[in-house]
């Protein structure tokens, strides 16, 4: 039985623009909402109302810019990704967008130095997206699963972005963020709300831009 596709490379389209990138390196990131008391491990309950231990959490800044800690509210809406909106949504790419596929609603991705943003599928209402990787961070990886007759061996599929190029992503297949470096990562993230992945890239790949940046 055949993977589906994770993603697929958009190199034809323009790399990103600097004013994202600084812009993203600038913004002030929010964690999540969920305030966990350091030193007490954290617990959930299953489907069948066992008890799931997930370890003891360790204390944190509530925001981050550039790495360091600043004060500020913990995201009060129920991601738990680490994330502020982005100014994107005013380019004409941005734009065209909207007006074949449907919602899209950009913001940057921040994953800190030496962390894991766990398995999960993007269930914020979009099957796909279209994500730009922002920073050099060669020793950072994500990374697709797919399960196998044994119960704990996967297959995997590494997203090897190209640096400032967009990127289609297929959001609704395990997946994780590695970060091993001493780096900050920053992701110019687009979800496409209305589109499955295979609509999006017929579109995609037929785009064209008439300029070699998008401001």
């Amino acid at each position: 039985m055949s993977r589906p596709e994770t993603h697929f490379h958009l190199d034809h389209l323009p790399p990103i623009d600097q004013f994202f990138i600084d812009e993203a390196n600038n913004a002030t990131y929010p964690w999540p909402s969920v305030d966990y008391e350091p030193g007490v491990p954290i617990t959930t309950l299953d489907k069948s109302g066992n008890v799931k231990n997930h370890g003891v959490p360790i204390s944190t800044p509530a925001c981050t810019q550039q790495g360091v800690s600043v004060e500020g509210a913990r995201h009060t809406r129920t991601s738990r990704t680490i994330s502020q909106t982005s100014s994107f949504i005013k380019t004409k790419f941005a734009q065209d967008l909207q007006a074949n596929l449907g919602r899209i609603k950009p913001k940057y991705l921040y994953n800190p130095p030496r962390s894991l943003y766990d398995w999960h599928q993007d269930l914020g209402g979009h099957k796909c997206c279209v994500n730009f990787l922002l920073t050099d961070t060669p020793g950072a990886r994500t990374i697709h699963k797919f399960p196998t007759d044994c119960r704990l061996n996967f297959q995997v599929d590494v997203v090897e972005y190209n640096l400032y190029y967009p990127l289609l992503f297929n959001a609704r297949i395990d997946h994780c963020v590695i970060n091993m470096t001493d780096q900050h990562r920053y992701i110019l993230h687009i979800p496409l709300f209305d589109v499955s992945y295979d609509v999006a890239k017929e579109y995609l790949v037929n785009y064209t831009s008439d300029s070699n940046r998008y401001l």
